[in-house]
């Protein structure tokens, strides 16, 4: 480890550097003063970049700059301020201490000194020294490591956003919307709306528990195997291309997703499907938020509150398809449980707040209404920063 002697008597410099050569200090060197200190520091004007010791050795009383300003001036610059500074003073100059101290030195070295007392002091300082690098190491390997943990998060949330429909858009006599926001960079919720056949059209929002990336792999994966329509493979079409109703659908993924030791995820979710000819949408609420259903006649909000059991979370869990009659201006709200479960000072948001906000925009265009919707609740709970992930999606019967 390199140690600056910086002193302006050469005695007291050699001798200094014979107690540590004997010690095994074999890189030291010498400055007889503090602007020589600088430019070997490469702090003088027009100098280059010089050398980083790992130990100064600064006397106090020094013609010109003094050891107390030339210790401010170096702990000054960033790449030397974890250097360790021992200021070398004669017992006569112990006021100057205090100033010394204040300047960023660490310790002191009384003169005429004690060879044990020197390098004691020197040890305990490198040591020091040593610590600090080592904890400026991890701290910069931290640094990188963080940066590019969030470069792939970035990178993994655009990836999941990618996978999402077109925002709004509309489909077979259905039109829709919705808003999507995870609480992180991804997020454990999912949507989809696709065409199954020439009349009918598969919906879907699904939460998985928890946050991150697991729930955010295990909701692509879901999205990836409920939007694959391929005859004989699919989990929504049967190997004669015939639509799967939706009670059987979600048994399937109870049955291929049931949670274990190694896989401790289940999920709650809304899968429906649309048929164009008859206007009926048959679905299921597996744990799901309750849809909210507002008739064209009246626009008064109705809850459709049956449900089954969370997809994984039993063994044999079985599902029930639902019914709804729809008919043209007809308008459906489905939701993750976030947009009723923000929590403020231990009071929910709840379903009829949402009821309320529903009706207060239901008659809105989709999107105008998703935002508003949203809006209300995030000013309840005075946070734009929600603490899940949070999906709505909204559908207009044409």
């Amino acid at each position: 480890m390199k140690i600056l002697i910086v002193d302006d008597i050469a005695d007291n410099r050699l001798l200094l550097q014979a107690v540590l050569s004997m010690a095994g200090y074999d890189e030291v060197y010498e400055a007889s003063s503090a602007d020589e200190a600088f430019a070997w520091l490469g702090l003088a004007e027009g100098c280059a970049i010089g050398e980083r010791p790992d130990l100064i050795l600064m006397d106090v009383m020094m013609p010109g700059i003094d050891g107390v300003e030339a210790t401010r001036r170096i702990k000054a610059v960033p790449e030397l301020a974890n250097v360790p500074v021992l200021m070398v003073t004669a017992k006569s100059e112990g006021s100057d201490l205090e100033t010394a101290f204040a300047a960023g030195a660490m310790d002191y070295i009384c003169k005429p000194f004690d060879a044990t007392v020197l390098l004691a002091r020197v040890h305990n300082a490198l040591q020091l020294k040593q610590a600090m690098d080592a904890r400026i190491a991890r701290e910069k390997e931290l640094a990188r490591m963080l940066k590019q943990l969030q470069h792939d998060m970035d990178a993994a949330g655009r990836l999941q956003a990618s996978m999402l429909p077109p925002i709004s858009e509309t489909l077979q006599h259905i039109n829709y919307a919705y808003h999507y926001e995870p609480c992180a960079h991804v997020g454990g919720d999912h949507l989809n709306i696709f065409p199954l056949s020439a009349t009918k059209t598969a919906m879907f929002l699904l939460d998985v528990s928890g946050h991150g990336m697991a729930s955010a792999l295990l909701s692509v994966t879901l999205n990836r195997h409920l939007a694959d329509i391929r005859a004989g493979e699919s989990l929504v079409v049967d190997e004669a291309g015939v639509v799967r109703a939706p009670d059987d659908v979600v048994t399937r993924l109870n049955e291929q997703y049931l949670m274990n030791t190694d896989h401790p995820m289940y999920f709650t979710m809304f899968y429906g499907v649309f048929d164009v000819e008859s206007r009926v949408l048959e679905f299921v609420q597996a744990g799901h938020p309750s849809m909210i259903y507002v008739p064209q006649q009246g626009h008064i909000p109705e809850v459709c509150r049956e449900g089954d059991m969370p997809v994984g979370m039993v063994e044999g869990a079985t599902y029930q398809s639902q019914q709804l009659q729809l008919q043209s201006g007809d308008r459906l709200y489905v939701y993750s449980d976030a947009l009723i479960e923000g929590d403020k000072a231990g009071e929910l948001y709840g379903e009829n707040r949402v009821l309320a906000s529903v009706a207060a925009h239901c008659q809105e265009s989709l999107d105008v209404s998703i935002g508003h919707i949203v809006d209300d609740c995030k000013q309840w709970l005075g946070s734009e920063n929600l603490d899940d992930d949070l999906t709505l999606l909204a559908i207009d019967i044409i």
